[in-house]
């Protein structure tokens, strides 16, 4: 049963102002070495999920995303997987069926590039996008690893199909390829942050 809107909009508030400022410093792509400042609209998913109780009709696995990690032969990270495992209780709770929550954060989980302490941003960043869009989030998010997997052109391609690049931009991206996947994502965040509860507000169901 989805929380009702003051649930969501209390819960959102708590969470936003517990991890307001907070930065993040980390290695998220081959070529993405520089801080990441997160969106608010990111932060209001991914701090504080390790807080949230588990609910009766959206319970995770506690220990299924500790298990994909080891066989993925990633670190043991305890407080990593219990993260991803309040994501997808949220996502669930807030609109998205939990199979395609959970086959989300672990197709993120299997992209080797990536960081797995980047993961609840990027997935409320696809939710997003598959909001607007109205694309299957699992498709949405298939198309938005293969372009931050496979180069520049291919981010160009996914971020330009979306509007969310200008003629500058473009060019910054092939002239400074190692700046390429922190610009990508900060056009796209600009564009689309958020855009999930917006439009979920606007036609509560």
């Amino acid at each position: 049963m989805p929380l009702r809107d003051a649930d969501n909009s209390e819960m959102a508030s708590t969470i936003a102002a517990s991890a307001r400022g907070c930065t993040l410093k980390c290695r998220a792509l081959p070529t993405m070495c520089a801080s990441l400042p997160i969106k608010p609209a990111a932060l209001a998913l991914a701090a504080g999920l390790v807080c949230m109780p588990l609910g009766i009709h959206a319970k995770a696995d506690v220990q299924r995303y500790a298990i994909v990690m080891e066989a993925l032969g990633r670190p043991k990270d305890d407080a990593l997987a219990q993260k991803l495992d309040s994501l997808e209780v949220f996502l669930a709770k807030n609109g998205t069926p939990q199979p395609e929550a959970r086959q989300v954060i672990t197709t993120h989980l299997r992209a080797s590039f990536l960081n797995p302490s980047l993961i609840p941003e990027l997935v409320a960043l696809v939710r997003d996008i598959s909001a607007v869009t109205g694309t299957d989030i699992v498709l949405e998010n298939g198309k938005f690893l293969y372009a931050f997997g496979h180069g520049v052109e291919a981010l160009i391609d996914y971020c330009s199909a979306l509007n969310a690049l200008s003629v500058n931009d473009i060019v910054g991206m092939r002239r400074l390829p190692i700046n390429a996947y922190n610009l990508a994502l900060d056009r796209l965040e600009q564009r689309f942050s958020g855009a999930y509860e917006r439009l979920r507000n606007t036609n509560p169901r």
